[in-house]
């Protein structure tokens, strides 16, 4: 769907300058950064924990996973796969 929207001038001035940074364009910018505020950090991320894994690791403001403090009140255990898996999500 096409749309305008108006924008700030320095804001877009520094939108260009992030997206050239990050090799896309204005567009795809605008695209990750509703992504990251309409479905979370997680899902932006392409992060997605299962139930089990959820009890151990949570998924920061910032996308990236954050393992729980053993004093919680699960006994879930953080585990090589666990670790493995998010890692390999992360780099894809």
């Amino acid at each position: 769907m096409k749309t305008t929207i108006e924008l700030p001038d320095p804001l877009f001035r520094r939108a260009k300058v992030v997206a050239a940074q990050r090799g896309t364009t204005l567009r795809g910018l605008v695209i990750e950064g509703l992504r990251h505020v309409t479905v979370g950090p997680a899902a932006a991320a392409g992060l997605a924990l299962t139930t089990e894994e959820s009890a151990v690791a949570t998924v920061g403001k910032h996308g990236l996973p954050v393992l729980r403090r053993s004093g919680s009140a699960t006994r879930a255990k953080v585990t090589r796969a666990l670790v493995d898996r998010i890692r390999d999500e992360l780099t894809l």
